[in-house]
């Protein structure tokens, strides 16, 4: 998620040409997903009381995202960067919150608040480090690819952040940088659906229990 979010804007300005606005606009519907899934799904799974059916669920939607993500560039219609930010977002926002589901159910109650603390502890570290080894893909993918194209300066390049490339390099090497960006791009993509095919397998040994209702405790 952390990685498609940081990344998902560079495609819009570096690879697609959209001014950093309307790259904030294009982004919306992972986000937007993200929340609206994050919402039906606990209240489907308060309901249902079963949780780990959507960590499968939600992991493998994530997961065929981050794949379809990989496979974007820069003449990528609207239609299908929109459904695979919104498949991404969707996996992502089901699977999120099950391991705080799962510590309520599988824990003892002394135990719940530190095994809360240490879900959303993990969670932090684990998207600061995926993010750290995407963008280390990223920058090196980049400047691979920015290393063949001729009479470009790769600093200034870089430097730009993926904005106004048009007035740093050549018309006959723009296209050329802007597929390096794609190039790097979905490299970085490629980390986040690796990650979250480690998170479907993860997920299948996930025990399985049920929610108990308010009623269903007292009995």
């Amino acid at each position: 998620m952390t990685t498609q979010s940081y990344h998902l804007p560079f495609y819009f300005q570096a690879v697609k040409g959209v001014d950093p606005q309307s790259s904030g606009v294009d982004i919306l519907p992972h986000g937007v997903t993200v929340t609206i899934a994050t919402l039906i799904t606990g209240s489907i799974i308060t309901w249902l009381g079963y949780y780990v059916p959507f960590m499968w669920a939600g992991s493998a939607i994530f997961t065929i995202g981050a794949g379809l993500l990989y496979t974007i560039s820069q003449n990528t219609p609207l239609a299908r960067w929109f459904g695979y930010e919104v498949l991404a977002g969707a996996g992502f926002g089901i699977a999120i919150q099950i391991p705080i589901f799962a510590v309520q159910v599988v824990l003892v109650a002394g135990d719940i608040p530190l095994g809360t603390v240490l879900i959303i502890l993990s969670q932090a570290l684990g998207g600061s480090v995926g993010l750290s080894i995407s963008q280390n893909v990223f920058q090196n993918s980049l400047r691979q690819r920015l290393n063949t194209i001729a009479d470009i300066d790769i600093q200034a390049v870089i430097a730009a952040g993926g904005t106004d490339l048009e007035h740093i390099v050549s018309a006959d090497s723009l296209a050329h940088v802007r597929d390096a960006f794609r190039y790097g791009i979905s490299n970085a993509f490629l980390v986040s659906t690796a990650l979250g095919g480690v998170a479907f397998l993860a997920s299948i040994g996930m025990e399985r229990k049920k929610i108990k209702s308010k009623k269903e405790g007292g009995e």
